[in-house]
């Protein structure tokens, strides 16, 4: 959301023609509403020209206006706190711009036990709803915030997509996670541009806290790790990473920890439930996403089923060596002449570790590539890179929980694509317009808009594969009055190499619609 991530901002309509002594004037307004923007940020560039060629600010009727620009090719950056930056190339027309920027949206809540007592500095995160209904750590900063001290939160920033709320909190005296509202029926918010959502309470099992006990039997070649900037042959005692996660939603962190110099652990509140214990190591530091592994190999990884129904002793786990999979990236049916020689990959784990498992891996076309040191849990395999020009086509994921997959798994990756389309039921006289959004994985690249033609056609070119959002907009100087909130009214279609085809319905003119 992706987000990867639902749509992003999109502007519309026409801009100036750049010929010498040429001015380019527009105005900028909310999508929500078609209110106008104040001192949005306008960085006017033209092609070749390492300085902006202006750099302007909207007044309160959000409007902004370059002159006396030499003639060459433009594109435009609008920017404002709180809303989605869009960046586009002017294309070759003489009517003012009107610029329509999505604002971002927020959930605010407060987490607290069931008996009403607030848990401070509880990380609050969203996941993003995949489009085959998998949940996922959400890749952007805006994601996640801590509670304060009286249990209120807020999460400001996030770009339109479909989100899942999830909570970890962990303290002397509570420990827990968990989606809101429950981890059984998970609420997904399909968020597209400018919502503001309260009241999203996040509640803490107040059951019984239990305490969890247990040793990892580290095998004798593992004990013991080189000591850091010492000399050489200085080793300590190795420690490992332990996490818990619910058995019914292993994508949320419950609690994580890591082993004493002789293997042992506590994890001191516990609720009661059903878990899956992970075990990896040796570790050589921690960041907020858990325990960091080495990375040199000489790794080793265990899971077991808990059942915590009262304070416990005996959670010992044994670890196993690393598990070996390969992996071989095709050709995923459509042209792949813009794809880089080396595609680079990376691997997500889909449950929580309390320890960071993600590896990039680079695969050469055709070719099988070995990946060891990997843990026995799920991987989703995506690009490395969002920007990249070529994309993987579907899902694809990697299941080490069992046994070592018997053949490669095949990574299909497609290089650029195309859209055509026609709008029907035009109205008589009126311009139109073509929005498109790339989003998910790819939101966050430069929107497109193409006008549609006498006939009511429009084509997109050079499109990397992956899901788009797309809209039809008047324009030009159409008298028809434009309906607002358009986000919201981005038909969704996916790209996958070779051309797409879609019929569009054109908007409906405010003051034309039935009661």
């Amino acid at each position: 959301m992706r987000p990867v991530m639902w749509l992003l901002s999109f502007l519309v309509l026409t801009v100036p023609h750049v010929a010498l002594g040429i001015t380019i004037e527009g105005v900028v307004l909310r999508d929500d509403s078609g209110s106008p923007l104040i001192s949005a940020e306008v960085q006017i560039a033209r092609e070749g020209d390492p300085l902006l060629a202006a750099h302007l600010e909207t007044g309160r009727d959000g409007r902004f206006r370059a002159e006396n620009l030499p003639a060459g090719r433009y594109s435009l950056t609008v920017a404002k706190h709180s809303f989605l930056e869009v960046t586009i190339p002017v294309p070759p027309d003489s009517v003012p711009i009107q610029v329509r920027l999505i604002r971002l949206a927020s959930i605010s809540g407060e987490v607290r036990t069931r008996d009403g007592i607030p848990i401070p500095r509880a990380r609050i995160y969203v996941m993003e709803r995949t489009r085959s209904g998998a949940i996922r750590e959400l890749r952007l900063a805006a994601a996640n915030t801590t509670s304060k001290e009286d249990g209120s939160y807020q999460l400001r920033g996030l770009p339109p997509g479909n989100y899942v709320l999830a909570m970890s909190y962990q303290g002397n005296d509570r420990s827990g996670g968990g989606l809101y509202p429950d981890n059984s029926a998970p609420r997904t918010f399909e968020f597209k541009g400018g919502e503001s959502i309260a009241g999203c309470d996040l509640v803490a099992d107040a059951g019984s806290l239990f305490k969890v006990q247990g040793k990892v039997q580290i095998p004798e070649e593992l004990a013991r790790v080189p000591l850091p900037s010492a000399p050489a042959g200085s080793t300590m005692a190795a420690r490992f990473s332990v996490g818990i996660a619910p058995a019914d939603q292993p994508v949320v962190q419950i609690a994580w920890t890591r082993t004493e110099e002789d293997g042992s652990f506590q994890l001191p509140a516990v609720p009661w439930g059903s878990y899956e214990l992970f075990v990896a190591g040796p570790i050589i530091g921690f960041s907020f996403r858990g325990n960091l592994l080495a990375r040199d190999g000489g790794l080793a990884f265990g899971r077991t089923h808990l059942q915590v129904t009262a304070d416990m002793t005996d959670a010992n786990a044994s670890v196993h060596p690393p598990r070996t999979a390969r992996l071989q990236w095709q050709q995923g049916g459509a042209s792949i002449a813009d794809c880089p020689k080396t595609l680079d990959v990376r691997l997500g784990a889909l449950e929580a570790w309390g320890s960071d498992l993600e590896r990039t891996v680079s695969l050469p076309l055709g070719e099988v590539v070995t990946v060891e040191n990997l843990a026995p849990t799920r991987y989703a395999v995506e690009p490395a890179s969002t920007s990249a020009p070529c994309s993987i086509l579907g899902t694809v994921q990697l299941d080490l929980r069992q046994q070592e997959p018997p053949e490669p798994v095949v990574v299909n990756a497609a290089g650029k694509g195309s859209l055509a389309g026609e709008v029907l039921e035009r109205q008589p006289g009126a311009e139109y317009q073509v929005v498109l959004v790339p989003l998910g994985a790819a939101a966050g690249e430069a929107i497109t808009v193409q006008p549609v033609d006498a006939q009511g056609k429009f084509h997109f070119h050079s499109l990397r594969p992956g899901r788009y959002g797309v809209a039809v907009w008047l324009g030009g100087n159409a008298a028809l009055p434009r309906s607002a909130n358009m986000a919201a009214a981005l038909a969704e279609v996916e790209v996958l190499g070779g051309q797409v085809e879609m019929l569009l319905n054109a908007p409906i003119p405010e003051g034309t619609r039935n009661p």
